[in-house]
């Protein structure tokens, strides 16, 4: 019963999360510390059965400079990121986290030596509700969700297709003194 509702806590979360308006003028935080993050997101994944099962890697180019987001939008998104990753790799599967300096602020990588994205959903994979994961077990948000926050400060975020060996996610967040910007709608 706790584990169904930590899952409907988190489906809960990631929808008010996506459903945020966007706010016209930014409040001003504290840099995100991408160290930091890296270093809570493990520590909330490592009880996790399935990362116990899995060969994580974590490689810290420091010192990282510090980044636009929050600590905490920083933790969303490599939670998201390793959480897909893992399921992907499955047992006995490996997961890499990569992190360094990049145009004054960090570029991070996430992949793993799972089966690799589908080609027909490529074109959606940061949609909202798109996953390829079976019923009950996503929501197909948390690309969505990354997405909004690493775009909301002018970074990027995008699936290497020059990976063949399973699936990387590259972030790019800038500094702290980039501009922010909306993001785009394609329609």
């Amino acid at each position: 019963m706790r584990k169904e509702t930590e899952r409907i806590h988190r489906i809960v979360r990631d929808l008010l999360q996506f459903s945020r308006p966007d706010q016209s003028e930014p409040t001003p935080h504290e840099p995100g510390d991408v160290e930091l993050a890296v270093t809570e997101t493990i520590t909330l994944l490592r009880p996790q059965k399935s990362l116990k099962d899995v060969d994580l890697q974590v490689e810290l180019e420091a010192p990282l400079p510090k980044v636009a987001l929050r600590t905490s939008e920083v933790v969303q998104i490599v939670l998201n990121l390793l959480m897909n990753a893992v399921d992907a790799a499955g047992p006995r599967g490996r997961v890499r986290l990569h992190a360094r300096e990049h145009g004054g602020g960090v570029l991070l990588a996430v992949e793993d030596d799972g089966p690799g994205v589908a080609s027909e959903v490529l074109d959606a994979l940061f949609e909202p509700f798109v996953t390829t994961k079976e019923v009950g077990k996503g929501t197909g948000l948390g690309l969505s969700v990354c997405r909004g926050l690493v775009e909301s400060v002018g970074g990027k975020i995008r699936i290497d297709l020059e990976y063949l060996a399973g699936a990387r996610f590259v972030v790019e967040l800038p500094g702290p003194g980039a501009p922010s910007r909306t993001p785009t709608n394609p329609g």
